[in-house]
């Protein structure tokens, strides 16, 4: 639900945004896969404390391989998570 804000990398925080605002959860969701893919080795090597601190700094990730990485993702076609938020948010909340 931060959407990327925890990390001290505002760039990657407003793309994003951006993206979530044009492709919904599921943008975020490759977006994430992306960062996750392009750190595997060096996560793999550290403990849980220090893989939270790279993933909060990412300061080894270029922003641009990372959204061309998560551009070419593709997600399951049965995995419809930006309308499963919208019927729980219409069931929680009722229509707006």
């Amino acid at each position: 639900r931060t959407f990327f804000l925890y990390t001290e990398r505002m760039d990657l925080s407003f793309r994003a945004l951006d993206c979530f605002c044009f492709g919904g959860l599921e943008a975020l969701f490759c977006i994430g896969f992306a960062i996750l893919e392009k750190l595997e080795v060096q996560l793999l090597q550290h403990n849980f404390m220090e893989i939270v601190m790279i993933l909060s700094k990412l300061e080894d990730v270029d922003i641009g391989e990372v959204f061309a990485r998560a551009s070419e993702i593709e997600l399951p076609s049965n995995l419809h998570l930006t309308e499963e938020l919208e019927m729980d948010y219409i069931y929680r909340f009722g229509k707006c």
